[in-house]
């Protein structure tokens, strides 16, 4: 894959800051077990497990689009695990998400809403075939999952399908601890990274079916 300018220097910059960080630190800080023996992080994200090794960045099983090596990046390097408080955040509520919603909007929002909204059984299907996301149902009105997203941080995907009246419409939520995780602008990335591995899901789904 060709990487943009923006991607690599930003690659280049979070694995310099990286190799210089302290590993225990960093375990502590994000919550994620490191192997101080083997120097490997433990890291899942959408209910896949990655070894991830230090001070060399290298993810060891890697499936992993450039986007979610930037979001484990700066995770890691940035990103700070504290406990949930049992609220939920829209995405204009995190700081600084009024600044970048458009955005969120548009990449996250309305394309999550275009990609189920037709076919909402087809994303329940996803989370509940899905146990590694360890989703749970949050509404029995419509379609709507709180799920890991990454070790230990949840999220929330609501759609309600559309009809002959009213377009189907969606919402994405975060646990009230993401903002300590990750910047807004992060977030966006997040959310579009995300709905790229649940769009994956669905179509092996289609495809066993």
């Amino acid at each position: 894959m060709i990487l943009d300018w923006k991607e690599k220097i930003s690659l280049v910059h979070y694995t310099a800051l990286y190799e210089k960080l302290d590993p225990v630190e960093i375990s502590v800080r994000c919550r994620i077990p490191f192997d101080a023996e083997n120097k490997l992080f433990y890291l899942r994200f959408m209910g896949s497990d990655y070894t991830i090794s230090y001070p060399q960045f290298e993810i060891k099983n890697d499936n992993t689009s450039i986007i979610e090596k930037l979001l484990f990046l700066r995770y890691l390097c940035n990103g700070k695990w504290i406990p949930y408080n049992g609220t939920s955040l829209s995405y204009r509520e995190i700081p600084w998400g009024e600044v970048y919603y458009r955005n969120f909007e548009g990449r996250c929002i309305m394309r999550f809403a275009r990609m189920f909204g037709s076919k909402p059984d087809l994303f329940t299907q996803v989370m509940e075939c899905k146990k590694e996301l360890k989703a749970e149902c949050i509404s029995k009105n419509h379609p709507a999952y709180r799920f890991e997203f990454i070790s230990n941080l949840y999220m929330s995907f609501l759609i309600w399908p559309g009809d002959d009246e009213f377009p189907a419409a969606a919402q994405i939520i975060f646990d009230d601890n993401v903002s300590a995780a990750f910047s807004a602008e992060d977030i966006a990335a997040l959310g579009e990274a995300v709905i790229i591995r649940i769009k994956t899901f669905s179509d092996l789904l289609n495809r066993d079916s």
